[in-house]
């Protein structure tokens, strides 16, 4: 049953999610001709030190163009999955279809997680033809790890916005305080750095394990923290969702009404 939901989902989304992979393949090849011609020496000293990780043009295409081409519309999707089915009270339906309720947590958060997938796989694709195209060179395990990082730098934006947003039972604080989190602690990383006596700030932030540890060599025991942090947030959420969590979410927000 869960597979055949989901592939209904992804049918269902299918026109949608080819026009999402084909922006990403435009967004890759414009920005790769664009670095042609951007004033790049010319970026702030903040917005430099950002992307020190390891100064070639993949790091300006990781930091500003695919974690937010990718992250915003996703983190909208997975927010609104849990925020508006409870704020809309569609809950107390879902919640009596003769499925389990594990089914439909999978459903929804599996749904998800492979649609960020697919889009990783679909961007893998487009750099492994832009660096043939651009570079003259065909291997693709440069840019793997980076979507490595950067698959598990989403998936903690994601699942972040999913419990914010059940726990809330709101779209809006779902979606909201995932992408601020995102932004500031971005913006952070790299005023952190002006600064030596805020460098231990760094270790709290995900902009770190994810440039550190998709960029430098020997650091997959950074790549380990996110993955394990990504892991608690899964089964958290799935505790949240299953025991109970949603429909209590749901009555606070009836109570907000009266």
């Amino acid at each position: 049953m869960l597979p055949e939901m989901l592939v209904a989902t992804l049918r269902a989304r299918g026109r949608w999610l080819l026009g999402w992979g084909a922006g990403l393949w435009i967004a890759i090849f414009v920005w790769k001709i664009g670095l042609r011609f951007l004033p790049i020496g010319n970026l702030p000293g903040w917005l430099v030190l950002t992307l020190n990780a390891g100064a070639d043009d993949d790091a300006l295409l990781f930091t500003l163009v695919l974690p937010w081409l990718m992250g915003v519309p996703l983190l909208g999707e997975a927010a609104r999955w849990l925020g508006e089915a409870t704020s809309r009270e569609t809950v107390a339906f879902l919640l009596t279809l003769p499925v389990s309720r594990w089914v439909l947590f999978l459903s929804g958060w599996g749904f998800h997680i492979l649609l960020l997938l697919i889009l990783l796989g679909i961007s893998l694709m487009g750099l492994w033809v832009g660096q043939g195209v651009f570079s003259g060179s065909w291997n693709a395990v440069e840019p793997l790890s980076h979507l490595v990082a950067l698959g598990l730098l989403l998936g903690l934006v994601i699942q972040g916005g999913m419990l914010i947003a059940l726990y809330t039972a709101s779209f809006r604080l779902g979606f909201g305080g995932a992408f601020g989190g995102l932004l500031v602690s971005f913006l952070l990383y790299g005023w952190t750095q002006h600064f030596p006596l805020l460098n231990w700030m760094r270790f709290l932030l995900p902009w770190y394990y994810y440039l550190a540890g998709g960029w430098s060599e020997g650091s997959r025991g950074l790549l380990g923290v996110m993955g394990g942090i990504n892991v608690l947030l899964a089964v958290w959420l799935f505790w949240a969702f299953v025991y109970g969590r949603l429909t209590e979410a749901s009555e606070r927000q009836k109570i907000k009404k009266c």
